[in-house]
């Protein structure tokens, strides 16, 4: 498992992700990975669950072509990744789960998840949008309430690298097999998108803030 989770602001979107990979049967740490794929500079995939038997999926994604939206992008997804969803069921470690954030074709920002194995599939569109897949069941609150604390004070002001570095510290320390330093965050503003490395005590830079409505 791992935590996935984006939010969306004018004119921009960010997803992040943790890195860390283990085996789901022994619980031991494996490797670190970056689990978000940029797809062109203004939409992003990640992935949670069972990577096993999903290549393919990220495969057929990296050939997508560079100006895909989220809603492209989220109905890809659901035509590579549901066949193989259905033939990992019978081998008892089907979860599987996907974040895209980005652009929409009129620039809106956007959000889209696909839960195969909770059969929860949606979005959100607009500024103001946090959307999060965890080990916990309050990731989602976890994400909102990491959101305030990024806030520069006094402002409108969201730093966002800090947000990133708030929720999976809060996730790793609950989960720490599953969940692990160091992150990784993907920023999308128009036609730029920029990435990095987070460890739990990096500093926030400026071209990471972003105005939150």
């Amino acid at each position: 498992m791992t935590v996935i989770f984006a939010c969306t602001f004018p004119n921009g979107a960010a997803i992040a992700a943790d890195t860390l990979l283990h085996d789901p049967e022994t619980n031991e740490r494996v490797m670190n990975a970056k689990k978000i794929l940029n797809i062109g500079y203004s939409a992003s995939v990640a992935q949670a669950g069972s990577f096993n038997g999903t290549e393919d999926v990220w495969k057929r994604l990296e050939e997508m072509p560079l100006n895909s939206t989220p809603t492209t992008i989220a109905k890809a997804i659901h035509r590579y990744a549901a066949p193989v969803y259905r033939a990992k069921i019978a081998s008892g470690n089907a979860v599987m789960r996907y974040l895209v954030a980005g652009l929409e074709e009129d620039g809106t920002p956007a959000i889209r998840w696909l839960e195969f194995d909770k059969d929860n599939f949606g979005g959100v569109i607009g500024p103001g949008q946090i959307a999060a897949i965890g080990t916990l069941s309050n990731t989602q609150d976890i994400a909102k309430q990491a959101i305030v604390e990024s806030l520069k004070i006094g402002s409108n002001t969201v730093m966002l690298d800090k947000w990133c570095s708030i929720v999976v510290g809060s996730e790793a320390a609950a989960t720490p097999q599953a969940v692990g330093f160091p992150s990784f965050i993907v920023l999308m503003k128009g036609s730029e998108g920029v990435g990095k490395m987070i460890g739990p005590d990096s500093l926030p830079e400026p071209e990471y803030e972003v105005y939150w409505p």
